[in-house]
């Protein structure tokens, strides 16, 4: 159970150009319910028997205060006195997640700590001049102590439809249609369906991984719909 609070802030540096910063903290509490757990050694060599003792004790319930900020560098052709026919965005953040590596006391007798986390991405969308056709680049890398991942893709935006900048009667619409890499586990293609602040995409994660001789390939499938007002997009 957590409760926690995030409070951030843009800063425009000038009409193309801004930076966010933000912080999050709060509090979280942790247990566990002993009743419900089954235990490798309540089983007598035939079956299941609740009457014997798991041996199991000291866990308890534990509270833990949990904090983390972040950074984000925005670049983009788009302010609110001009639209640029020609779209260009560039934005780069990074994060760090559990900064005071809480502990973690489900044993009294074995006390962790939860590891910092280090999240970094970066994301690109280029209009090439005089045509309806963008790219969109995209990478993202997570680390929380011995555990990694590195998902980094590329979509291609066709845009269907112009939109009205002045009354806003009529929405942009597009489709992206491509792919992501999660290193050494997944290929993803992706489709996206845009239309003004909405987008409903559609993706399959095929896995590639040393457990395709379990997974036969098969991975997960995900479908997302998207609301952000991004102003000129």
């Amino acid at each position: 159970t957590e409760a926690k609070i995030s409070i951030s802030a843009i800063v425009p540096m000038n009409d193309f150009n801004k930076v966010s910063v933000g912080i999050y903290g709060g509090a979280a509490q942790g247990s566990v319910r002993i009743s419900t757990i089954k235990w490798g050694n309540q089983y007598n060599g035939q079956t299941y028997d609740p009457t014997i003792s798991s041996n199991e004790n000291g866990l308890t319930s534990f509270v833990y205060g949990d904090f983390g900020a972040g950074v984000m560098y925005e670049f983009s052709n788009v302010k609110n006195s001009f639209v640029a026919k020609d779209i260009i965005k560039v934005n780069a953040g990074f994060a760090l997640f559990h900064v005071n590596t809480p502990r973690q006391e489900f044993l009294s007798s074995a006390i962790d700590n939860l590891e910092m986390k280090y999240v970094g991405h970066a994301n690109v969308r280029y209009d090439f001049p005089g045509s309806k056709m963008s790219v969109c680049p995209s990478v993202i890398y997570l680390q929380q102590g011995p555990a990694s991942e590195i998902n980094g893709g590329l979509l291609l935006r066709m845009q269907l439809s112009g939109g009205t900048k002045v009354t806003g009667f009529f929405n942009e619409s597009a489709l992206l249609f491509g792919t992501n890499f999660r290193y050494r586990d997944a290929f993803i293609p992706q489709f996206f369906f845009e239309t003004g602040k909405f987008a409903l995409g559609l993706s399959y994660d095929v896995n590639i991984s040393s457990y395709t001789d379990v997974s036969h390939y098969k991975g997960g499938l995900e479908v997302c719909l998207r609301i952000a007002h991004i102003k000129g997009a």
